[in-house]
């Protein structure tokens, strides 16, 4: 009985999720509502109260949710590195990571950085979840370049969590621009963080390699 129970318990919560995950798509943040979604699911709004506690902690989840699969494809880029240059490896790894920017649409986005940075309990929510997302990357992509290191494709003084936190910044920067350009494209954004990759691992290994 306890094993149905969780199933269903479950497939609840993964249903909300769902309907969550439409309703953001079709109204945007600030016109989606708990009881839009309970609506959706044809249960009441204190069930789904029962599994999130706010608007701000659904959206998360979605993302969460997805956290698992995108550390083993990260993991993988890890393990894999010998195959790329440091370009190429970070590259892929932000490819992984950037996946949810193009599942939605920049409207969306754009509320959802307004969100974040406003003085509301809810903001303070949704800013530390993605936080803890881009802790997240930050710490593979470490890794990932400390492997270069390690293997003699960048030089042993190198400084990889300087690089690493330097990489994330111009992340950030090109895609706030992706989000409040409306004719920046993705393909655009990664061009330029190709050149800021270039800048930094350009002519970086070793002398005697070169």
């Amino acid at each position: 009985m306890t094993g149905l129970r969780d199933r269903k318990k479950q497939q609840v919560r993964t249903n909300i999720l769902t309907a969550a995950q439409e309703i953001f798509l079709q109204d945007g943040y600030a016109n989606t509502t708990i009881k839009k979604i309970a609506e959706r699911c044809e249960i009441g709004v204190g069930t789904v109260y029962n599994y999130f506690a706010s608007k701000g902690e659904l959206f998360l989840a979605i993302f969460f949710d997805a956290m698992p699969e995108y550390l083993a494809e990260g993991q993988r880029v890890l393990d894999q590195a010998e195959q790329y240059d440091p370009v190429s490896g970070t590259l892929e790894l932000l490819t992984i990571y950037t996946r949810p920017f193009e599942d939605y649409p920049k409207a969306l986005w754009r509320e959802i950085m307004g969100v974040s940075f406003g003085n509301i309990e809810e903001s303070k929510l949704i800013l530390s979840g993605f936080m803890d997302l881009d802790t997240r990357f930050l710490e593979q992509m470490t890794a990932l370049i400390e492997r270069y290191r390690e293997r003699g494709m960048l030089p042993p003084d190198f400084q990889v969590a300087v690089a690493a936190e330097c990489i994330y910044g111009s992340l950030m920067m090109l895609f706030m621009r992706y989000f409040y350009m409306e004719e920046y494209t993705m393909e655009q954004a990664f061009e330029g963080f190709r050149q800021t990759l270039d800048f930094l691992f350009r002519d970086r290994r070793p002398s005697e390699e070169r």
